[in-house]
């Protein structure tokens, strides 16, 4: 009985030495962490305005009584296309003017340049004297003159009445209409202004406290709120000690603002 104590105790202490001999350590997974420095970023938010980077303020060069004005702010317009116009009833009558003056000046001119011709007929005959013949050279030298002064006029009648229209300069959009239809308007004061369509800007003040934040030369990323799929990256612009803020201008296209 003893005996076999003794060799069940040996059986099993040697299975216990074979199940350690035969077990494998688990794998464990490790996993690896990269360690490097994070960039300092700030975000800060200021109040600004989308504006054309160019605005076209248009006049007449002559004073008269508008028409019937017809625009709207926000309307698109072509290039050579008429905005305003002047009653050009009194312009006519100056062009109507100026051409009948032409006719009468040529008429006076072909009759100073036959009479001229007689006298020196005349005078070569020795019909009359030579103070007759001097008198009637001068004559058709003054009417030619006159004649010349009535083409001029006529040509400034024409180019008057060509001013009595305003017509875009650009294929643009009406940013503001400053004219009253049937009104009388004077030289140079702003009737309708424009902007072509495909390029803006917006500028916004830094304070100073944010701008000595950043290195010359920074850059920096300008989102708009209203559109947060457009954004373009900026430099810090170079401001001196006494600067106490710091301007931030950017031009963006329209295709940026689709």
């Amino acid at each position: 009985m003893r005996i076999s104590l003794i060799l069940l105790g040996l059986l099993a202490l040697t299975a216990c030495k074979e199940e350690e001999l035969t077990s494998v350590a688990p794998i464990r997974g490790l996993k690896t962490h990269l360690i490097e420095e994070a960039k300092d970023s700030t975000l800060r938010r200021f109040p600004a305005v989308l504006e054309p980077t160019s605005l076209n303020t248009l006049s007449f060069e002559v004073a008269g009584k508008l028409e019937a004005v017809e625009l709207e702010v926000g309307q698109r317009v072509q290039a050579g296309q008429k905005l305003l116009s002047l009653d050009t009833t009194s312009f006519q009558l100056q062009l109507d003017n100026a051409e009948a003056g032409i006719v009468a000046a040529q008429a006076a001119r072909n009759n100073a340049a036959d009479d001229f011709a007689r006298q020196q007929d005349l005078f070569e005959r020795g019909t009359i004297t030579k103070v007759a013949r001097d008198n009637a050279e001068s004559e058709a030298i003054a009417t030619n003159a006159r004649l010349e002064q009535a083409i001029k006029a006529r040509d400034s009648a024409l180019e008057t009445l060509s001013k009595t229209t305003i017509a875009s300069p650009i294929d643009g959009v009406i940013n503001a209409v400053d004219a009253i239809s049937f009104s009388t308007v004077s030289p140079g004061a702003p009737m309708v202004s424009l902007y072509a369509p495909d390029a803006f800007e917006i500028s916004f003040s830094v304070n100073f406290e944010t701008a000595s934040q950043l290195v010359v030369g920074t850059p920096a990323t300008i989102r708009l709120a209203d559109l947060p799929d457009v954004s373009t990256a900026e430099q810090k612009p170079a401001t001196g000690a006494e600067q106490k803020s710091a301007t931030w201008c950017r031009a963006l296209g329209r295709d940026a603002l689709k």
